[in-house]
């Protein structure tokens, strides 16, 4: 009816719009805001499983369940790098199917639906391979970004815990080599022992001009056998600790007298 309503009518038509405009923006930010906060707690709980669990195979695979329970798939492996391997990997762990069954090559003409392969990385050493398989579409963006930033710190748990085995092994070695060279030292002086005994005792009855009578001839025989099954003794103990070092032989448990073995 007057010409200041048509003013009016388009000024609160353009208030509208920038009112919907900016209400729309900040629902899409507190979308993304929630969205962000899920990925940061999935993220932060995956985190803590892989850093508060012992090293181990066993850690490996509630690792793994854990992921394929948050993410939805069927069944997952995890294999690690391994020179003497076939193409270089191993599997270490497999959750919710038979050992074998994930294989970490994939045929792009395979009629089935492709696994989600997360290679496993430090730098440019890669030292494994997680693969996923289920039934469920491809990861979000903000699923990617979780599975990424899982794969890296896996592959860090990964190479502390071989670094853990290469201490450890270091460390044995070191403590086995110097029992070797105290042992030596002791076995050497053992072995001196005898064969002194036994180089007398022949010395002694290969002496031409010497009269002995049987009596003494025996004692020498006798102190030449004693100290040879003593010799044999010390040089079977050595034999027996090599193959115990080497993995040969195999304690065998059985019941035995106390007082005999108490004396």
């Amino acid at each position: 009816g007057k010409p200041e309503y048509v003013v009016v009518l388009f000024v609160n038509l353009g208030i509208s719009v920038l009112i919907s405009v900016l209400l729309g923006r900040a629902t899409e930010r507190a979308a993304a805001a929630e969205a962000r906060e899920v990925e940061l707690r999935t993220l932060q709980e995956l985190s803590r499983e892989l850093v508060v669990r012992a090293p181990g195979t066993d850690a490996y695979r509630e690792i793994i369940r854990d992921i394929v329970d948050t993410f939805g798939y069927r069944d997952g492996a995890l294999f690690v790098r391994d020179s003497a391997q076939i193409g270089g990997l191993r599997e270490e762990v497999s959750v919710g199917c038979n050992p074998g069954d994930i294989v970490p090559e994939w045929d792009p003409r395979s009629a089935e639906r492709a696994p989600e392969r997360l290679p496993l990385s430090i730098g440019s050493n890669n030292v494994g391979l997680l693969v996923l398989r289920g039934s469920r579409d491809a990861p979000s963006e903000a699923e990617s970004r979780i599975l990424r930033a899982l794969g890296d710190q896996l592959a860090l748990v990964l190479e502390r815990d071989r670094l853990l085995r290469t201490a450890t092994d270091a460390e044995v070695y070191r403590q086995t080599e110097r029992l070797r060279q105290t042992l030596l030292a002791a076995v050497s002086h053992d072995l001196r022992s005898p064969l002194a005994a036994i180089k007398a005792s022949v010395s002694d009855l290969l002496e031409e001009g010497v009269t002995r009578s049987p009596d003494q001839q025996r004692e020498a025989l006798e102190a030449i056998d004693s100290e040879s099954d003593r010799l044999n003794a010390l040089i079977a103990n050595l034999l027996d600790m090599s193959r115990i070092e080497a993995g040969v032989l195999r304690a065998r448990v059985e019941t035995v007298d106390l007082s005999d073995a108490v004396a």
